[in-house]
């Protein structure tokens, strides 16, 4: 099983995430779109686990506190591409304390279970579409209308949430892209327990 850790999105923020899609054209047979029933916030990717190991996994995550709710606001888009040619096209969320230590408590309580800590420092986003990768160096080849379109919302307001529960997620690779489906959710146990 394929697992990760993640913080669910409001409808309204879904919506208007999903029309930065409209803008796009001559790009389109370059870019895979991540369907808006899949946007989320990952919080910790776990990666592949033994179905052994889902319930250690729950048990650990039901441990997790919080102070209270994690705050999120999106705002602008922005883009990641890495050494391979790779590249998202990102709507990026506001430094967030409670996020950040959200997705800290989450690392440090699957740790014990072998589960490996994240060796970069945790940038929250959202993933709205992959570019494949190109045969030319990749900042020369990105369209211009991709450029143009993600400076265009660069400090664009999307919405924000204030979420009081997280979700382990298995994500099954299909023909048709990745299905998610919610295996278990916790609510914040400091919250659970007031």
């Amino acid at each position: 099983m394929r697992l990760f850790v993640a913080l669910e999105i409001s409808e309204a923020v879904r919506e208007k995430l999903a029309e930065v899609r409209q803008r796009f054209t001559t790009a389109e047979s370059r870019m895979r779109w991540v369907p808006s029933e899949n946007f989320h916030v990952t919080l910790k990717f776990i990666g592949e686990v033994t179905q052994g190991k889902v319930e250690a996994i729950s048990k650990a995550l039901r441990e997790v506190r919080t102070a209270g709710h994690v705050e999120a606001v999106f705002r602008g888009l922005g883009w990641y591409w890495n050494a391979k040619g790779f590249g998202l096209l990102l709507a990026t969320i506001e430094p967030s304390d409670s996020l950040t230590t959200l997705a800290n408590k989450i690392g440090c309580q699957l740790e014990p279970l072998g589960i490996a800590p994240e060796i970069h420092e945790y940038r929250p986003h959202l993933t709205l579409a992959r570019c494949k990768a190109l045969e030319h160096r990749l900042r020369s080849a990105i369209p211009q209308d991709i450029i143009s379109v993600a400076n265009e919302y660069k400090g664009h307001l999307f919405g924000s949430i204030s979420a009081q529960s997280f979700d382990l997620i298995e994500s099954e690779l299909g023909q048709g892209g990745s299905k998610y489906s919610t295996i278990d959710t916790f609510l914040f146990a400091g919250m659970a327990a007031a």
